[in-house]
């Protein structure tokens, strides 16, 4: 009962099933499947693309583990070519240059920022991160993080962080790390009323009635003591 709320609240999984129904029947379906099921089909992906913007294609060539966390505005051609496990956000255009070209292919593990643009017969390494907003034309090497019109490399740091499941509360954790070790250490990530519970416990409080330690001071050492002899006569 849980999985059908969660089906029923997460609109791009309705665009990626049907997407991928499409797929089966394009690819995989007999005949008279095909035939059964195609205007049926039909009226599910024009509902798919018209009511949540998501225009995905049976003929577009998409790896296991796509993810769409937003809908609204994506538009990949039927030319394109998508690896596994890519994460592609909202506004994003994947699509030709001109009439006859090739489409963008994008390797395993590419994440693709919001209002991105790829478009022409460019290839996306394998982990490559598309920065917000960015127009792609060029190939981008594997692990780089692209960003600017037109996107140009600014680091190879990959998309591995982008793509990670996270735990609630541990970019709290990540962040009280890096600005105060100390502090880190009292950080406690917990059930609360928030997805991203986290709790830093205070210190200890001092007992005003608890004796002071004695501090540790150096040893003191005795001066040598030194004997005097007695004046001889003259």
């Amino acid at each position: 009962m849980q999985r059908l709320g969660v089906l029923l609240r997460t609109e791009p999984l309705w665009a990626l099933a049907t997407f991928r129904f499409g797929q089966y029947l394009h690819e995989e379906a007999s005949r008279p499947v095909r035939l059964l099921c195609k205007l049926p089909f039909a009226l599910a992906h024009r509902a798919v693309s018209w009511g949540l913007g998501i225009h995905l294609y049976p003929q577009t060539q998409v790896g296991p583990g796509l993810y769409i966390g937003h809908w609204g505005g994506i538009w990949v051609s039927p030319h394109a070519r998508i690896g596994a496990h890519c994460n592609v956000n909202h506004a994003v255009t994947i699509g030709c240059a001109g009439e006859g070209e090739r489409g963008p292919e994008l390797a395993d593990r590419v994440w693709v920022g919001p209002s991105a643009t790829i478009t022409g017969p460019v290839k996306v390494g394998e982990g490559a991160v598309i920065g917000a907003n960015s127009l792609v034309v060029a190939n981008v090497p594997p692990q780089a993080v692209v960003v600017g019109v037109p996107a140009r490399a600014v680091s190879y740091t990959g998309s591995a962080r982008l793509l990670e499941p996270r735990t609630p509360g541990a970019s709290v954790a990540q962040a009280a790390a890096a600005v105060a070790p100390e502090t880190a250490a009292r950080v406690q990530v917990g059930p609360g009323p928030g997805p991203n519970r986290a709790v830093v416990r205070p210190e200890a409080p001092e007992d005003p009635l608890r004796p002071a330690e004695p501090s540790a001071s150096p040893a003191v050492t005795s001066a040598p003591t030194v004997e005097l002899e007695p004046p001889r006569p003259g």
